[in-house]
């Protein structure tokens, strides 16, 4: 019984380590945006995001100082976030945390606060 006990919970740590599936998601609108950021979300992601954001909603992505792996996907975050009214902020993620949650902003232009940056 104790061997069995023992196992679960190493088979249990062992599972708890492991990275989630969190897909990139961004849902944006002329007056909202949502964008949610992990491990998973590459460069190539990233830069159709800033472009919809500042074509749709005319918000300001800034990512220029994240690092990416050879195949694109995040390595470590850093980004910038102008609204449209002026408002600036910035967050920032390494790889670990990007692995267990996502980072990244939401703007509503009706919300109060009507922007929040960091994790999510």
């Amino acid at each position: 019984m104790k061997r069995i006990l023992t196992f679960c919970t190493i088979a249990f740590l062992i599972s708890s380590c492991q990275p989630k599936n969190l897909p990139t998601i961004s849902d944006i609108h002329s007056d909202y945006a949502e964008v949610k950021i992990s491990h998973m979300t590459t460069k190539t992601e990233l830069n159709e995001i800033k472009t919809k954001l500042k074509t749709i909603s005319n918000i300001d992505l800034i990512y220029d100082q994240s690092q990416f792996f050879e195949d694109g996907k995040i390595q470590n975050l850093k980004i910038g976030v102008i609204m449209p009214d002026g408002t600036e902020g910035s967050g920032s993620a390494d790889l670990l945390n990007l692995q267990f949650k996502y980072y990244g902003f939401e703007y509503n232009s009706k919300g109060n606060p009507s922007f929040k940056i960091g994790a999510i």
